[in-house]
């Protein structure tokens, strides 16, 4: 079972008992960066200019196949990121890019919060025992 913690000296994700395991955040994933077990695959957080990006991609790829706004807040940040991970845990890690991309859904809104078809997708695909204990922030006024 997925676990987080936060740490109190900054945005330090832990997981344990999962196929990837975290490792030291690089010029790609600056916030956090979890590695396959076989070193195929990366996953993590990356800043952008409105926040902040849940990404998946092949090691030194020029860039992610599946990629998610996951906006400002935090929490919604750690949600997004822990769907990617969960989900991840039950592919095999041989999948292509293009296997990759096609297997999860695409977002239509930007951030997370205001597509919830996508993320009704994310939480169908991570299970519901996932689904049933993450949440993401109310819709920006907007888009309701």
């Amino acid at each position: 079972m997925l676990e987080m913690r936060r740490n109190t000296a900054g945005r330090k994700l832990v997981y344990k008992d999962v196929k990837f395991k975290a490792t030291d955040p690089d010029e790609n994933f600056r916030f956090a960066r979890f590695l396959s077990a076989g070193g195929k695959w990366e996953v993590g957080l990356r800043p952008m200019l409105f926040g902040v990006r849940a990404s998946l991609g092949q090691v030194g790829a020029f860039g992610p196949c599946v990629d998610y706004c996951a906006g400002d807040k935090f929490a919604d940040q750690v949600n997004v990121l822990s769907a990617l991970l969960t989900i991840l845990e039950a592919l095999p890690e041989e999948l292509s890019e293009r296997e990759m991309a096609d297997y999860f859904p695409y977002q239509e809104v930007k951030p997370m919060r205001n597509d919830p078809e996508c993320w009704a997708k994310l939480l169908s695909l991570a299970g519901e025992d996932f689904a049933r204990s993450h949440a993401l922030s109310a819709p920006d006024a907007l888009c309701q």
